[in-house]
């Protein structure tokens, strides 16, 4: 992982009304490389905060209409900026207005008057933790071979598609999917190639995926794709892409001998009857069939 977060990657957004203030800390921080947006009212900052999508957010207590604290509370409540940090610039210093800012979801304070060594202390450390937290979501989530999902969090994930789609009413489809024979692979050219294999298999999958679906491996030498407002005929379709793609993908074996592999999927619609553990569970029984009939094809449940 990278360290460094003094780069133009690391975008902070300035929230204040007072044009002084911003030019003050836009200059404390351009000179650390950070790219800088800002915003003069804190219903600005809500209005352009997900376009910016900010890597940390300064933000002002004393404000008209919506002052800091209150801007902090709605910007926590928004999904894709619930886990950025707040850091409050504010010439308060009764701790109750200290405790208000914590309990808002502010995770430090920077005190008027400004002080440039402070600002630029306290804005590396939270970008350090920020950075710190997400690699560790990430390995908590990934799986380390693929760098796709792993089966724990695509329960999760699952579980709240399934959510959303019985909201908006939408159909929700998954594909399990099984390398055909895999066994022998690792038998005949050994695990680091089997590895190898599984890797590029995940690529070919992640390839064929659209932005809205979410890929996993399930175990071993089984993935799992989820695909949100998706019929079975649409899934089907995706998965006979998918099916061709890595059968016409070739692998380097030792000695320099290249081979091919095929794979298996069943394919399920999700009845809204049915529990996640139904869900999968039918989408496996799909898999298992397109096995048993001779492998290397489709089968929908």
């Amino acid at each position: 992982m990278n360290n460094s977060v003094t780069d133009a990657t690391k975008k902070i957004l300035i929230v204040d009304d007072t044009p002084r203030n911003i030019d003050l800390l836009r200059e404390i921080l351009r000179v650390e490389g950070y790219s800088i947006a800002f915003a003069t009212s804190g219903v600005m900052a809500l209005e352009t905060v997900e376009r910016v999508e900010p890597d940390l957010i300064l933000l002002d207590v004393m404000m008209p209409e919506l002052d800091g604290f209150e801007t902090c509370r709605r910007l926590k409540q928004m999904e894709k900026i619930s886990t950025v940090p707040i850091i409050f610039v504010t010439a308060k210093t009764d701790p109750d207005d200290l405790a208000m800012a914590f309990e808002a979801g502010a995770v430090d304070y920077i005190i008027k008057p400004i002080r440039q060594v402070e600002v630029k202390a306290r804005v590396r450390t939270h970008l350090r933790l920020r950075a710190l937290t997400q690699e560790l979501e990430r390995l908590a989530t990934t799986d380390d071979l693929t760098k796709l999902y792993n089966r724990r969090y695509l329960r999760e994930r699952l579980q709240e598609e399934m959510h959303r789609a019985t909201r908006s009413e939408s159909p929700l489809s998954l594909i399990m999917l099984d390398i055909d024979f895999f066994k022998s692979i690792n038998d005949t050219y050994g695990h680091i190639v089997g590895d190898e294999v599984l890797q590029k298999i995940a690529e070919n999958i992640s390839s064929m995926a659209r932005v809205t679906d979410f890929c996993a491996r399930y175990g071993g030498e089984e993935f799992c794709l989820v695909l949100p407002d998706t019929d079975a005929p649409g899934a089907q379709e995706i998965s006979e892409r998918i099916r061709q793609d890595v059968s016409r993908c070739e692998h380097t074996g030792t000695n320099g001998v290249t081979f091919s592999v095929t794979i298996s999927l069943g394919v399920a619609q999700w009845d809204r009857s049915q529990t996640m553990l139904e869900f999968t569970s039918e989408a496996d029984k799909a898999l298992y069939q397109a096995k048993q009939s001779g492998r290397n094809r489709v089968n929908v449940a």
